[in-house]
């Protein structure tokens, strides 16, 4: 069984790995939630960006998401 990094209602956003991937490139300084976890598949993380107008759904590998932190 895969160890969880993350878990539902976990903030998240792309880290460095992510937005290196240029297929995240409309994801780029947005956050989102953790809605659901598939341990399953190579991306067990579902994420809905909430600062996306459209709340976009999309799932993640746990190297291309980290915990957001809002900067003071």
């Amino acid at each position: 069984m895969s160890k969880k990094k993350f878990n539902v209602g976990d903030l998240v956003c792309l880290s460095a790995y992510g937005k290196a991937r240029d297929y995240n490139d409309r994801l780029v300084g947005h956050w989102g939630i953790v809605i659901d976890t598939n341990f399953r598949t190579h991306y067990p993380y579902k994420i809905r960006w909430l600062s996306k107008p459209d709340n976009w759904e999309e799932s993640f590998h746990p190297r291309e998401i980290k915990f957001f932190k809002k900067n003071t």
